[in-house]
């Protein structure tokens, strides 16, 4: 009699239950990106950097010309600074302190430009990387994907990575211009 009372008591319920529909499932996957790699890695990214390079290689040739030029001074100055008088010791201490000081503007210069023009090309690229992660997150039904670059991110497992993904989507949908 008395499991008969429980029955009658849990039979609402049961039909309650019964009635309503699941909950859609939502998406319970969470992703890492590795951003830089993908920057490195997707062809447009590669082609740009090497075109960074090229656009940057005649500054660091002078760079690297100046720096030998200003090498050799000194190693003669070096070798015949016992052998000079005073005013010419003077006068090649003060011209190789002078290249010194025009070689360290030049690179500071050059180093400035060259981070300027990366800094701007890889927003561009991020941007676009930021559009295919959104794609491929969607597409792929994830939770949460995450940039192992970024501060936050503690541990992720090579399992969750989806960088290659993200470099074969964004080679898709931006192909490298020849």
């Amino acid at each position: 009699m008395r499991w008969i009372a429980g029955f009658v008591l849990l039979l609402p319920v049961t039909w309650l239950a019964v009635g309503q529909t699941p909950a859609p499932a939502t998406p319970t996957k969470i992703a890492v990106v590795n951003t830089e790699r993908v920057l490195a890695s997707t062809a447009e990214g590669k082609a740009v950097l090497a075109e960074l390079e090229r656009k940057f290689a005649p500054q660091q040739k002078q760079l690297q010309t100046n720096a030998a030029e200003l090498d050799k001074l000194q190693a003669d100055y070096q070798q015949k600074q016992n052998s000079m008088g005073d005013a010419e010791r003077q006068r090649r201490t003060a011209e190789i302190q002078q290249k010194q000081k025009a070689l360290e503007r030049l690179n500071e210069d050059v180093t400035a430009d060259f981070n300027a023009a990366r800094e701007e090309t890889l927003a561009r690229l991020s941007k676009r990387v930021n559009e295919v992660v959104q794609k491929v997150g969607a597409a792929g039904q994830y939770l949460l994907v995450l940039d192992s670059n970024a501060s936050g991110t503690m541990y992720a497992a090579s399992s969750g990575d989806i960088t290659a993904e993200i470099v074969a989507a964004y080679d898709k949908q931006f192909p490298a211009k020849p």
